[in-house]
């Protein structure tokens, strides 16, 4: 029988009561523009590496909202640790860069920071000099007490910190390239310079008139531009300064020159030297000179080389090693400490490179039989950028750009990693079937940075600390920007394709046997049905949602379904929820404020005849994201809250609460549970961001 209720929300005001709220510190985010509203940051983890600083055998990493530090000290095999010894508490922004001197690392992360790190096992805030507001792009230097902070492309401040607690601004110099400062001198790179024509600058530094002095030029005629990516274009040592020039010699490839320069007198530079290895690629990344060897690297297509350069004789520069990393990760920045070489690497194919570092490669220089030898010896993978999340009982998945995390969130304050599924491109999407999870992964393309391929991975989960991988393979061309959903039912994966394809003779749904690891058997596909059609799937069975009907498909066979029941629909169909017994539809009916919702239940026990059980009418002042049902609970998330209804014996629908909740679109963000007021927000950089709702909250009275 079929009843109707109706129900008009109208959002109340109210204050939140602190009862039962866990006395839990709050971290400062009054810099931090990530964090909603009415809600404060009480925990984060993981994040985006983007720099890194080496001192004293120890690493200091910026990884998402934290400065973290890594001990480097090699073991009896000159293997270093690359073990973390220490991390700061959540910073007021992602840290972008970092300079260490002594027991003070100074770190750009939502304004400059200063940190004491003496102990190196608990990094601690100094001071905070937040009206120092940083850009990605900014970069430090440091040269004795002398701390130079980029402000534009054309301008850096100049602060004495020989108090590391006070910040002391002494000068600003503006110059039309890009800087690096030794003492009284400062070189630079012009850029601008006429057509094919690049120069490089000294400069004479007067701090009391804040003036830069053009000395001194060199001009090349040859090198249409000096150094690429964000790594250091020069370096220098003692008398020298040494370039790594970059020459487009065809329409693919760039030729690569190593330049060296004599700045012993500063007013007339002198070239030494233009050694063009036998190399090219898309350009060097970066230089670093150490003890009379220069360390470069290098980037190609689709992977990365370091060589290394005998300069000690800048006259005659010698190449000593090359080494070649072909996959599909290339050198961003280089770093030296003593024997080991640290290479900062991201995520890059073809002419796409992205800006994440996905990994720390660390490389062994030794002597064998009078050759220089380069060899791998470590490797450090951050927790990378969180772009989603999954929460299963007390298991979380983090969908990063570096694969999927494992998380125990039995304890959600402090979330514990378990495992790590590495994925060899980017992660798009999780899906776990019980013990199995499914992760989408996409390739970015040859000519652009879209996705052009996806590839499905199976993973069993049934060991959380080492999940491990059971079948993967190709599974679709990049169409659109909607991703392939999966449905695993026994041996049988299904690929439900987006709604706009862009062949006509691809199924949109696939079906996989997975019985066979560790590849994927196409089994053929569905092409019977419209392209307009939508495909949803619960329990063993599928529906398909079309613009006026719901229609159940009958799965006995798979490879040949047929249409078993047909379900009139008015309004647009947001969500459908089902089980083996009952089907839940909810449509949105009109475009405008109020928006009026419909939840129909339909008893579906026989497939063929599908009986309404309940109507329900439901009215709200913003669009609801999504909808959940739990027993006789609808949750109703919008954009910013929830709202809990009981579905009573009596036939009402009663509101229980109505909470505000992070706003975020696409039910990214999860509550670790619905009686707790924690929240995990994916916000990329920053890492994953445990959220609580404010007590302080006040809201409108909203009439109607």
């Amino acid at each position: 029988m079929k009843s109707v209720y109706r129900l008009t929300l109208i959002a109340l005001a109210a204050l939140c009561s602190i009862a039962g709220i866990q006395p839990v510190q709050a971290y400062s985010t009054s810099h931090n523009p990530s964090i909603p509203p009415n809600f404060e940051l009480v925990e984060q983890w993981g994040g985006a590496l983007n720099t890194m600083a080496i001192q004293d055998h120890y690493g200091y990493l910026g990884e998402g909202l934290r400065l973290k530090i890594l001990d480097l000290t090699p073991d009896e095999e000159g293997k270093p640790a690359m073990s973390i010894v220490g991390e700061s508490d959540v910073l007021p922004g992602v840290v972008t860069d970092i300079v260490v001197n002594g027991s003070f690392a100074y770190v750009m992360a939502g304004g400059l920071q200063v940190l004491d790190i003496s102990d190196v096992s608990h990094p601690k805030v100094h001071a905070d000099f937040a009206h120092i507001h940083n850009e990605p792009w900014m970069r430090m230097q440091l040269d004795g007490t002398r701390l130079y902070v980029q402000e534009s492309d054309l301008r850096w401040n100049v602060y004495d910190v020989s108090n590391p607690g006070t910040l002391v601004w002494v000068a600003a110099y503006s110059t039309d390239g890009i800087m690096r400062f030794n003492g009284r001198y400062a070189y630079a790179i012009d850029q601008d310079s006429p057509p094919e024509l690049v120069e490089f600058q000294v400069y004479e530094l007067n701090e009391p008139t804040s003036t830069a002095e053009l000395i001194g030029t060199y001009s090349f005629s040859r090198y249409p531009s000096i150094g690429v990516g964000s790594g250091s274009p020069m370096a220098f040592d003692d008398d020298y300064v040494y370039l790594v020039a970059n020459h487009r010699c065809s329409l693919n490839w760039t030729c690569i020159y190593l330049v060296i320069l004599d700045v012993a007198s500063p007013e007339q530079p002198q070239l030494r030297s233009i050694t063009q290895p036998d190399w090219n690629g898309w350009g060097a990344r970066d230089i670093e000179v150490v003890n009379g060897r220069a360390y470069i690297i290098e980037a190609d297509e689709r992977a990365g080389s370091l060589y290394l350069y005998d300069v000690s004789n800048p006259d005659n520069p010698m190449l000593e090693a090359h080494y070649y990393e072909g996959d599909l990760e290339l050198p961003h920045q280089v770093f030296v400490d003593g024997n080991h070489v640290y290479v900062l690497r991201t995520l890059g194919y073809y002419y796409y490179e992205s800006r994440h570092i996905r990994n720390i490669n660390v490389y062994q220089i030794s002597d064998q039989d009078e050759e220089i030898a380069i060899t791998l010896v470590n490797l450090y993978v951050d927790d990378g950028y969180a772009l989603g999340m999954y929460i299963q009982g007390e298991h979380a998945y983090a969908i990063t750009d570096q694969g999927v995390t494992t998380l125990d969130i039995s304890n959600p304050l402090h979330p514990n990693k378990l495992g790590r599924i590495r994925t060899p491109l980017m992660t798009r999407r999780i899906q776990v079937f019980g013990k199995t999870a499914g992760v989408v992964v996409a390739r970015r393309g040859q000519m652009s940075n879209m996705d052009d391929r996806f590839d499905a991975y199976l993973y069993d989960l049934s060991d959380p600390d080492a999940p491990q991988l059971l079948v993967y393979d190709w599974i679709a061309e990049a169409t659109s920007y909607m991703l392939p959903s999966l449905s695993l039912a026994g041996d049988r994966l299904y690929v439900s394709y987006p709604l706009r394809i862009q062949h006509d003779w691809l199924p949109r749904i696939r079906i996989f046997d997975v019985s066979d690891p560790p590849m994927l058997i196409s089994l053929g596909g569905w092409q019977q049905f419209p392209q307009d059609t939508q495909f949803l799937h619960f329990e063993n069975d599928y529906v398909l949602l079309e613009k006026d009907s719901l229609k159940i498909l009958d799965t006995s066979n798979p490879m040949t379904p047929t249409i078993a029941a047909e379900i009139p629909v008015s309004g647009e169909v947001k969500q459908v929820i089902a089980d083996a017994l009952t089907a839940s539809i909810w449509t949105q009916m009109n475009s405008l404020p109020p928006y009026q919702y419909q939840l129909r239940v339909f008893d579906i026990t026989d497939r063929s005849q599908p009986v309404e059980d309940a109507l329900y009418i439901v009215e709200q002042s913003s669009p609801v994201e999504f909808i959940e049902i739990e027993g006789n609970k609808l949750y109703v998330t919008s954009y910013d809250r929830l709202e809990t209804f009981e579905m009573n014996s009596t036939g009402e629908l009663e509101l229980l609460s109505s909470q505000p909740i992070v706003p975020a679109p696409n039910a990214l963000s999860y509550r670790t549970s619905r009686t707790s007021d924690l929240f995990y927000y994916p916000a990329q950089a920053e890492g994953l961001l445990i959220l609580r709702s404010s007590p302080r909250i006040w809201m409108p009275l909203v009439f109607r």
